[in-house]
């Protein structure tokens, strides 16, 4: 689906690129996941279970798993090969989330997925590459109104809007 390249660097330690993009490292990656689970986390009053498209580096996951009210997340990542690098070399973004039994993953296109399930979640995260990747459909309108269906009353929908360093334009929106 994707060029993926691990590398190793002095300031970053190991590192997860997609398409030629920074997407996770192991100095750094908490700014990313903490923000991006947390405060929706904690705003709700009793997460129990939360849906993650994309996410394959295991972050958000990690985050999310740290809530003892939480009986369930399941992870929907279009790409395997992310997880399977996750797994191997980015121990300290994941932290051993892949192993909780808490967690479930399902392999193949998210949206498809929130398309043919009944389930509903209180916590939703499009854990997504930036809004000018291939992925940038997922940003649109039409893609934001689709997630409302596995939303249970009261939940919330965050996604990552890309860097106010890079993506000014998009953030400000």
């Amino acid at each position: 689906y994707q060029s993926l390249e691990l590398m190793e660097s002095p300031r970053f330690g190991k590192l997860m690129r997609l398409d030629g993009r920074f997407m996770t490292s192991e100095r750094d990656e908490f700014f990313y996941h903490e923000t991006l689970v947390h405060p929706a986390a904690m705003a709700h009053p009793q997460p129990r279970k939360a849906l993650i498209l994309g996410g394959g580096d295991g972050g958000a996951a990690e985050e999310l798993l740290k809530y003892r009210g939480m009986k369930k997340v399941v992870l929907a990542e279009l790409d395997a090969e992310v997880i399977a690098a996750s797994k191997a070399h980015l121990q300290t973004v994941h932290r051993g989330a892949w192993d909780d039994p808490r967690l479930q993953v399902q392999v193949g296109d998210g949206m498809a997925y929130a398309d043919h399930i009944e389930e509903r979640f209180d916590l939703v995260f499009m854990d997504l590459t930036d809004p000018d990747t291939p992925a940038g459909g997922l940003y649109a309108d039409a893609a934001l109104v689709r997630m409302r269906k596995v939303m249970a009353p009261g939940a919330a929908l965050v996604l990552h809007l890309g860097s106010p360093v890079f993506h000014p334009e998009q953030v400000q929106q």
